[in-house]
């Protein structure tokens, strides 16, 4: 991940959520639709300035953005310093895993997958969001070569993650997907649906199979 973009522009990258009120409000909506019945001890990996974890309960966050850090600790996230590749946490130490929009950012997925695996429980759960590169959303994102945290991006699209959860020992159990309109265009809270194809925003929920 580029620490140096998320560190150098964080409040910038908080701001976009206020400005992106329904936008957020739609994402977060289906994240706790999903997690409705999930508990246990949690991490979120790319927690950023804590934005979702705040709001979702999750306990702990990892992030190399040491600005962002501080701003999502102030959100009451225990926040930890570091990276995917390396999680600096014991085997089977968590429940439960989120990484939303952060995928597209790590340098090494392979080993970012393996490293979740080895510190979840068996059984337990990883909640990945993408923006799907097939939707609408995803061809403005990967066209858009003027976003200073997307012009890098590895942008996958819904299949393509699907493929790569199955294949490393992940069991995909549910998609959902949100984000319908424009984002300009959204001026309430999108509702979801299963699957993936027609929303810009996709939520995948896999159990691990060790």
């Amino acid at each position: 991940m580029n620490r140096n973009i998320f560190e150098q522009y964080y409040q910038k990258y908080d701001k976009w959520y206020d400005e992106k009120k329904f936008v957020y409000l739609s994402e977060l909506q289906l994240l706790k639709k999903v997690l409705s019945h999930v508990e246990g001890l949690s991490l979120e990996i790319g927690v950023g300035s804590g934005r979702f974890a705040s709001e979702l309960n999750i306990r702990y966050g990892l992030e190399p953005a040491f600005n962002a850090i501080k701003v999502a600790s102030s959100r009451g996230v225990i926040s930890i310093s570091g990276v995917g590749e390396s999680l600096p946490f014991k085997d089977n130490s968590f429940d439960l895993i989120l990484s939303l929009t952060v995928f597209e950012f790590v340098n090494d997925l392979d080993t970012v997958l393996n490293e979740i695996r080895r510190v979840l429980v068996g059984n337990g759960i990883l909640l990945v969001s993408i923006i799907d590169a097939d939707s609408f959303l995803g061809k403005i994102y990967k066209s858009s070569r003027e976003s200073i945290f997307y012009s890098k991006a590895n942008i996958f699209s819904a299949s393509e993650l699907l493929n790569i959860l199955n294949s490393s020992k992940f069991e995909v159990v549910e998609i959902y997907q949100t984000l319908f309109k424009k984002l300009e265009k959204i001026e309430e809270s999108q509702n979801y649906k299963k699957g993936f194809g027609e929303g810009g925003y996709v939520v995948f929920k896999a159990v691990t199979k060790k």
